[in-house]
């Protein structure tokens, strides 16, 4: 597309040659996408070794650049540039713009000196240049658009999509690629909201049995004729038991007796059914820890444990949750039908220092209700409502950290975990009263400028 603008403009204006210059977004400076010659198509080493230095003072002064020898341009020549440019005819170079923005500079050449640029030329290249950056930032968004989605795909459970970014789960995923092709029981790990289920049917869309039925079998409201209507209806397809860990002990005798004998027997009939189903279990618990207290089967624990698959907890993913929150953000602003464009620095601050209990799942609950309550262009703190966030922990909350800290740091003394806690509660108090130090002083019960001094202490940003 960019050559093509250059390519149009050369033609347009009966110019030998062009180029198209973008400022990098991120090392900020100018460099040259595309260029084009009329005597031999878009070869780059047709071009002129000024014309970057061109393109660079369009872009810093943000205006055009037009000349037919070295006195039409005083200011220009005054400088440094003088050298670079001294050996061109007929130059002209206007910013790329979309709307406020300048985005690069297109820069135009003529060889032959009776042809100067006239003023007309210039308004109508403007025109053209203004309505392509507009094209440009258009496509550009919606290439991005679809490459979050590319990263991003969702599963319906219970009328809620479940979504997961790939960028941190490459690895993951790349399993996922390798073990769906084989008839392996696979045992998912994870919090509630990390989206095991998406993960499960990921695995069985990309199997020999994706054209058969993916059967969801919810473990915490099981009896053994459901077990066994699951596997019939799962026969030949996946069988994903959701809360494996909340099985009773017949139902896991049960599916222990399936997993060994590829088949179930009826008490009632003497009969046995033989079903071809692939199994998936998911546990928000640790199994083996079940297994230690004698409520899980070990040898059940053993079949199910063929390969192990952990979906790590949002907060350990925080890269992913602008990403997250910008994807629930265009979903429900457009089914709202309001224009919001994006979040205040203090929101997106307030959503990635949140510890995010309920994962992804929270998330867009968290971004429904903003969108809800906001009424201008940009999602601010107090969109998110003052008790969302929660004013306690729960139970919830201090048994995960308590075994995050546990399982995770080598310095196991009650020093550490106290301070590793502490942390925790200050950044909670903070992400709930949007960083006003002046209020979370007052919350915890310290002076303001102690406030401060606790943020460096505990390393808190």
């Amino acid at each position: 597309m960019l050559l093509q603008i250059v390519k149009s403009a050369v033609a347009l204006l009966l110019c030998e040659n062009g180029s198209l210059f973008l400022t990098d977004s991120v090392t900020h400076k100018t460099v040259c996408v595309c260029a084009f010659s009329a005597s031999g198509g878009d070869d780059d080493s047709k071009r002129n070794a000024g014309e970057s230095t061109i393109a660079e003072w369009v872009v810093q002064n943000k205006e055009k650049l037009v000349f037919h020898n070295e006195a039409s341009n005083k200011a220009f020549f005054s400088s440094a540039h003088a050298n670079d440019c001294a050996l061109y005819s007929n130059v002209l170079a206007l910013p790329f713009w979309c709307g406020g923005t300048c985005l690069g500079a297109l820069v135009l050449f003529r060889k032959n000196w009776d042809k100067p640029f006239r003023k007309s030329e210039c308004e109508f290249l403007d025109f053209f240049l203004k309505a392509a950056g507009q094209i440009y930032a258009n496509v550009t968004a919606c290439f991005a658009d679809k490459q979050v989605c590319s990263m991003l795909l969702g599963s319906k459970r219970d009328g809620e999509d479940i979504l997961l970014a790939f960028d941190s789960l490459s690895d993951t995923m790349r399993v996922i690629d390798e073990i769906a092709r084989t008839n392996t029981i696979v045992s998912i790990s994870g919090e509630a909201g990390v989206g095991k289920e998406f993960f499960a049917r990921n695995i069985h869309k990309k199997s020999p049995r994706c054209k058969n039925s993916f059967v969801v079998f919810n473990c915490a409201l099981a009896d053994v004729h459901l077990l066994e209507e699951a596997f019939s209806s799962a026969d030949g397809g996946t069988l994903f038991l959701d809360g494996v860990e909340r099985l009773s002990r017949q139902m896991q005798e049960r599916l222990f007796e399936f997993i060994k004998n590829h088949s179930l027997c009826s008490p009632e009939t003497g009969g046995v059914r033989v079903c071809d189903a692939r199994i998936i279990a998911s546990s928000g618990k640790d199994l083996l820890g079940l297994v230690s207290d004698g409520s899980f089967m070990t040898d059940l624990y053993y079949r199910l444990s063929v390969f192990p698959l952990n979906i790590p907890p949002l907060r350990e993913r925080k890269a992913d949750i602008p990403l997250f929150a910008d994807f629930f953000l265009r979903k429900w602003s457009a089914q709202m039908h309001k224009k919001i464009s994006g979040f205040s620095k203090e929101a997106m601050n307030v959503l990635v220092c949140y510890y995010w209990p309920g994962n992804v799942r929270e998330l867009e609950n968290a971004v429904e209700r903003a969108c809800i309550k906001s009424s201008s262009d940009y999602i601010q703190v107090d969109d998110f409502g003052g008790d969302f966030f929660g004013n306690n922990f729960s139970d919830e909350d201090i048994e995960i950290v308590a075994e995050e800290i546990f399982h995770e740091e080598k310095d196991k003394t009650l020093r550490n975990a106290m301070v590793k806690f502490k942390s925790f509660y200050v950044k909670k108090v903070l992400v709930e009263h949007g960083w006003n130090q002046t209020q979370v002083g007052k919350v915890l019960g310290i002076q303001r400028t102690y406030v401060s001094r606790l943020l460096k202490d505990l390393d808190l940003r």
